[in-house]
């Protein structure tokens, strides 16, 4: 084998040509192990700890082929999205939560809605007109007491939308190409955009509203946002009542699939709206079905329609 050759020869080789030759030896083992034990100089300065943590989330060989059937499509693990964390101490809690949701077999809207109303209550606003208005379409769901008791932090971005991704497979995700904004990109793609003249800000994937909460405005009716997963609606619209706390208002926030080919013809205020910015992170890589979804991966193809509605 040339590359059991160059290394006998104490040439030097490249990343790829060591991992050929631990594939060969059958090594792979020993070398994962290693690294996530940070005891290998190998490990530290060959492979990254992310790179370990992906290798076990796929059940991965070291020549990166699955040792298993399972992909991301068909993953059932959950991953906490650390990127999404504002303050990496609150893990704990969002772990205990996902694991009340689990043993007590909570639907996931109803412990989104029940965890918003507790955020809505501590803002002192749940009792106003405008908040029972923008809830009053989900008066059906069910409320469950014990995470309505629950303490949550006010040190995150977006505690529901933290949740919401934490409590999602990584199959799910993969599918549906649901991946939130953390908030220092968020916010570097919106610091700029000026909306002092009563401009108009549009997210039609808006997701939790990692978008619509960072864009620089001060009056809510300048920012819209849609997206095609009725828990994430629910999420961005308490979101913003909670950023604009001070101010009556409904938001202009939409369940529906705007990128849908049919969207042309949907019936909704948002498509008689013309908009001065648009910022967002489309599903990328999603195939699912839901809510009419259909799957636009060539970007030119986005880019064009979003023009075409915004002019």
């Amino acid at each position: 084998m040339n590359e059991l050759a160059e290394i006998y020869r104490r040439e030097f080789v490249s990343i790829e040509t060591l991992v050929k030759v631990c594939v060969y030896l059958n090594c792979e083992d020993d070398i994962v192990n290693s690294a996530k034990e940070k005891q290998s100089s190998f490990a530290e300065h060959i492979v990254s700890g992310s790179t370990v943590r992906n290798w076990e989330k796929l059940n991965a060989s070291f020549d990166g082929r699955l040792t298993t059937r399972a992909n991301k499509r068909k993953s059932k693990k959950r991953v906490l999205p650390l990127e999404y964390i504002s303050n990496k101490e609150n893990i704990l809690f969002l772990q205990n939560v996902l694991d009340y949701i689990d043993d007590h077999n909570i639907d996931i809207m109803s412990a989104i809605y029940t965890l918003g109303i507790t955020l809505l209550k501590n803002a002192g606003i749940y009792e106003r007109e405008n908040v029972s208005a923008t809830l009053s379409e989900y008066s059906n769901i069910d409320l469950d007491g014990g995470l309505g008791m629950l303490k949550l932090p006010n040190d995150e971005f977006d505690i529901l939308g933290l949740i919401y991704q934490s409590y999602l497979q990584e199959g799910k995700k993969n599918i549906t190409g649901s991946y939130y904004t953390p908030k220092k990109i968020a916010c570097n793609m919106t610091e700029k955009i000026n909306l002092s003249n009563g401009e108009l800000f549009f997210d039609p994937c808006c997701g939790s509203g990692s978008f619509l909460l960072s864009v620089p405005a001060k009056n809510p009716y300048q920012i819209y946002g849609v997206d095609n997963d009725e828990v994430a609606v629910l999420i961005s619209k308490i979101n913003m009542l909670l950023k604009f706390k001070d101010i009556s208002f409904i938001p202009q926030i939409y369940w529906l699939d705007y990128l849908a080919e049919d969207s042309f013809t949907q019936e909704n205020p948002i498509f008689r709206r013309k908009f001065d910015y648009i910022a967002t992170n489309p599903p990328w890589g999603g195939n699912g079905q839901q809510h009419r979804i259909r799957i636009l991966l060539d970007i030119k193809r986005i880019v064009f329609m979003l023009f075409c509605k915004s002019v």
